[in-house]
């Protein structure tokens, strides 16, 4: 049980209890399919293409979302699950029902982080905003669509009863100082949710596209200079054919192996970090029997961490006999953000391999080119059963 915080207002307090009276639902795991293609969720941000499993919510945060929604007047609808997310995402499935993802890490963080409340609920109201906006049935710019959503969040805050720094605090502490290609600089966002706050405060009601026509664009840069002074060239994510999400890294592929005919595990980018060896990303060009030669793996981590290491188990350890028919990696082409390139060498071994970089390179992504191969006894797939990096 959570005590509230000193700042909470009656209206909090009675969400609280509301949570802690709230039915317990038992654990289950959901994989949903992610992407373009017909039959696939889409997403808000959050996560992108791929397979990605879901856990029954807590109480506490299936409550926040109840609470979000009643405060418009509006029944609970949306299913909410917990999820290795950057954050928190609004999902939207092909039969029309709405999914609301949350990170259990990242609230837990953000919570010790700003000591309020009232993030958790600010950061849940933002993806209510995405479904009641319907950003993820229409087509809708990124900047717009999340500046609408954070809109949202400060109005349903200030109904709330929550303070306007209550109101900020969540994305102050999240938001980059920079926009980016997805979402707009951090003083854009904090301006949407201060309109949004006053005008719940004052009791006007929600009119986004006007209260947001004055806040200033900024254009997301070719290249991001940190505080460290290094510029950092765009991530190429957008090019993927699918991305997966590990808490807060997403792992990207330029293709998987399909899961058709006998073909009948997981190829996606996901398997590159589930801890298993019975699973495997296996590159999709089969066709041209070209080994992989060309295709990648990215590993955007979305901020500024110097690398030392990467960490692989290649090929397919499923079994001994499918190491053997499946193709391995023998050379790698690393390119990070900051522009640096690096030729790796893989052994062809069952063996966990640490691959220790000259010098450390400071980036927020590296994409990782496969430029040599051994072809597998019996198919041309080249495979890679785990990859992971290792910070300073």
């Amino acid at each position: 049980m959570i005590a509230p915080h000193r700042s909470l207002t009656t209206a909090a307090v009675a969400l609280l209890a509301l949570i802690w009276a709230a039915p317990t639902n038992a654990q289950e795991v959901k994989t949903i399919q992610l992407g373009k293609n017909a039959g696939s969720a889409s997403s808000f941000h959050g996560t992108t293409n791929g397979r990605l499993r879901t856990f029954s919510s807590d109480n506490e945060a299936r409550g926040i979302v109840r609470s979000v929604l009643a405060a418009m007047g509006l029944p609970l609808r949306f299913e909410v699950r917990a999820a290795a997310v950057g954050n928190a995402a609004a999902i939207l499935q092909p039969d029309g029902s709405r999914l609301i993802l949350y990170n259990t890490l990242f609230i837990d963080e953000i919570r010790a982080r700003t000591g309020r409340y009232w993030s958790l609920i600010s950061i849940m109201a933002h993806e209510v905003g995405h479904h009641l906006a319907f950003h993820l049935a229409k087509n809708i710019e990124d900047h717009e669509a999340e500046l609408e959503a954070d809109y949202f969040s400060g109005y349903i805050l200030a109904k709330m009863g929550a303070g306007k720094d209550d109101a900020l605090a969540a994305m102050n502490e999240i938001a980059a100082d920079e926009a980016t290609k997805t979402h707009p600089a951090r003083k854009e966002r904090l301006q949407a949710i201060a309109a949004g706050w006053k005008n719940g405060r004052e009791g006007v009601n929600a009119k986004p596209d006007q209260a947001l026509a004055s806040v200033p664009r900024q254009r997301a840069p070719a290249t991001i200079k940190t505080s460290r002074g290094i510029s950092h060239r765009g991530s190429p994510r957008a090019s993927a054919d699918a991305c997966a999400d590990n808490l807060g890294t997403f792992y990207c592929v330029s293709s998987y192996l399909p899961t058709s005919g006998v073909n009948r595990s997981d190829y996606g980018p996901a398997s590159l970090f589930d801890g298993s060896d019975r699973t495997a990303w296996v590159e999709g060009r089969t066709a041209r029997r070209d080994d992989g030669i060309g295709e990648w793996i990215l590993l955007d981590w979305q901020r500024e961490r110097r690398v030392k290491a990467l960490i692989l188990k290649n090929g397919y350890l499923k079994s001994n006999r499918l190491f053997k028919a499946n193709g391995r990696v023998t050379q790698l082409r690393a390119r990070f953000s900051n522009g640096e390139t690096i030729n790796i060498d893989l052994q062809d071994s069952t063996r966990q391999q640490t691959l220790s970089l000259p010098k450390p390179q400071t980036a927020t992504w590296v994409q990782l080119e496969i430029l040599k191969a051994k072809r597998g006894a019996k198919y041309s797939d080249t495979a890679v059963t785990e990859l992971g990096l290792r910070f300073e």
